[in-house]
């Protein structure tokens, strides 16, 4: 008999991690702080983690007003290319070399905002959660008005519309003062001693890949690293066969017919 797979929820975790990494400071609100904050709220799902199901937590910022007021080029963030990850793939099939993945913990939470002040609003029932149960420094307590906690982002926060670019320029100056270069032809593929992965014994591309990991926790602190034959990767499955390697998201719409309960969907074959 299969065990029920172990939920946990973690929300409260996420708001300690955002404290400690300085992603929101309490301010006392003015005039101008009360008209301008936006929103937050706390986004709550499902996610899979191996054989542990995870009942994810993360507060997010209500960004909508913002996106209006703004020109969306401003915000636009480089998105990689099919063909990219398709034929990185393919140059990953040769035995010598090795496929790993790494997850960045909360990543949009690692890139500062710069000098542009966006105020936000965490409602009581959140608020009780940092100030009441000690997840926050003892002073915050002076700050809540009527319940309501307004903070001052120093940290890109998921739901603001500049999020993205922010995460990518903030992992783009990483890579290049480690040696990558940035490919023209797509903004998410970095290069470095190219013919070293590709050409090379495993135990040199095993070490590059190892001094990767190591700038990279320098910066952003422990990593989520996967690696072997048979990985999940931006919503695929990527499984790699004697061969040839497949890619595959069956698992992933299996999970959204669960969450929607739409199993009275009609089959339609496609060519």
């Amino acid at each position: 008999v299969t065990p029920p797979p172990t939920i946990t929820n973690d929300s409260n975790a996420i708001i300690a991690n955002m404290i400690n990494n300085k992603v929101i400071e309490p301010v006392h609100p003015t005039e101008y702080i009360r008209k301008n904050s936006i929103r937050s709220f706390m986004f709550l799902r499902k996610k899979w983690d191996d054989d542990v199901e995870i009942m994810k937590g993360r507060l997010c910022a209500d960004g909508s007003s913002l996106a209006k007021a703004a020109f969306p080029n401003e915000y636009y963030s480089p998105c990689v290319d099919f063909k990219t990850i398709t034929t990185t793939l393919a140059m990953t099939n040769d035995p010598k070399n090795e496929r790993k993945v790494y997850d960045v913990k909360e990543a949009f939470t690692r890139a500062l905002i710069g000098d542009r002040e966006v105020f936000m609003t965490i409602e009581p029932e959140v608020t009780k959660r940092l100030v009441n149960k000690q997840q926050a420094p003892s002073h915050w307590k002076d700050y809540p008005e009527k319940g309501v906690l307004y903070v001052q982002l120093k940290k890109a926060l998921y739901g603001l519309p500049e999020s993205s670019l922010l995460w990518y320029n903030t992992v783009n100056r990483v890579l290049e003062r480690n040696g990558f270069t940035r490919c023209q032809e797509d903004y998410c593929l970095y290069k470095k001693d190219i013919l070293t992965i590709f050409s090379s014994p495993k135990s040199s591309s095993k070490s590059l890949t190892e001094s990767t990991k190591t700038a990279l926790e320098a910066e952003f602190g422990k990593l989520k690293e996967k690696s072997g034959d048979d990985l999940l990767y931006l919503g695929f499955r990527i499984i790699k066969k004697k061969n040839c390697i497949v890619l595959d998201q069956t698992h992933y719409w299996d999970k959204l017919i669960e969450e929607y309960k739409a199993y009275s969907l009609k089959e339609y074959h496609t060519p």
